[in-house]
C-alpha cells in the first residue's frame, strides 16, 4: 500500500499545529515552576495536562497489524493471562540522550486490571536483555493455562534502541520470539502487543 503525498501533508499540519499550540503553553507552565534537586518541578496540573497528552499520543499511534478470528476486542470478564517483562515495565524511552523523565507513567498490567476482563496474573516470561530463563519461561506457560487469551508483550529493549549504535538484526531477541512458539505450540489464543520504536520483522 502507498503513502500519499496528501496524507503526509496532513500529519506534517498536525504537527505544526501541536508545536504552535504547545510552545506558548509551555512558556506559561515553566513560568510557575521551580527548580527542585536540579530538576524542574512543575505544578499538578500541568503534570495532568501533559501526562493526558502523552495517554492521547500513544492511543493514536498505536496500530493493529492483525486481528485474526476476531479476537480483538476482548469482551468483558474474559479470563486473560498477561505476560512479558514490557507489561510491568514499558518502553517509553531509550538510552543515551533518548532518556526522559517521567513524572507519570502507566503500564499495561495496571490498566488491565482496572478494566473490564478477569487478570488471572502476571508473569514476566523472558530476561529483557536476552538471557535464557528456563523457569520464566515455565511460569508463563503455566499461568497461559489458566486462561482463555493471553496477552504477551514483546518488544526491543533500550539497549536495542540508543543512540551511537546500528542495530545488527531487524528481529526481536531469540528468548522472546521462543516464547512466542512454545505458547503457540501449547495452542494458546495469544495477542501479542509490540513495544518497538523502529522497524522490526514479524
Amino acid at each position: 500500500m502507498e503513502i500519499e503525498e496528501s496524507d503526509i501533508d496532513a500529519r506534517v499540519n498536525e504537527l505544526l499545529a501541536l508545536i504552535s499550540s504547545t510552545s506558548k503553553a509551555v512558556k506559561e507552565a515553566t513560568k510557575n515552576a521551580v527548580l527542585k534537586d536540579g530538576e524542574l518541578n512543575l505544578p499538578d496540573d500541568i503534570k495532568k495536562k501533559h501526562h493526558d497528552l502523552a495517554y492521547h499520543a500513544a492511543a493514536e499511534s498505536m496500530t493493529l497489524l492483525k486481528n485474526n478470528n476476531g479476537i480483538l476486542p476482548l469482551k468483558r470478564n474474559t479470563k486473560v493471562a498477561i505476560i512479558g517483562d514490557f507489561a510491568k515495565n514499558p518502553r517509553y524511552q531509550g538510552a543515551g540522550s533518548s532518556m526522559v523523565n517521567t513524572t507519570a507513567l502507566d503500564n499495561l498490567l495496571d490498566c488491565m486490571e482496572k478494566s473490564s476482563v478477569e487478570v488471572v496474573g502476571y508473569a514476566k516470561g523472558f530476561d529483557r536483555l536476552g538471557q535464557p530463563d528456563d523457569v520464566a519461561v515455565k511460569e508463563a506457560r503455566e499461568l497461559a493455562k489458566c486462561a482463555e487469551i493471553t496477552i504477551l508483550c514483546l518488544g526491543l529493549d533500550e539497549v536495542k534502541e540508543s543512540e551511537g549504535l546500528d542495530r545488527q538484526m531487524m528481529k526481536l531477541r531469540q528468548n522472546q520470539v521462543s516464547l512466542l512458539k512454545a505458547l503457540h505450540r501449547d495452542g494458546r489464543k495469544i495477542v501479542v502487543v509490540l513495544s518497538v520504536g523502529s522497524s522490526i520483522e514479524t
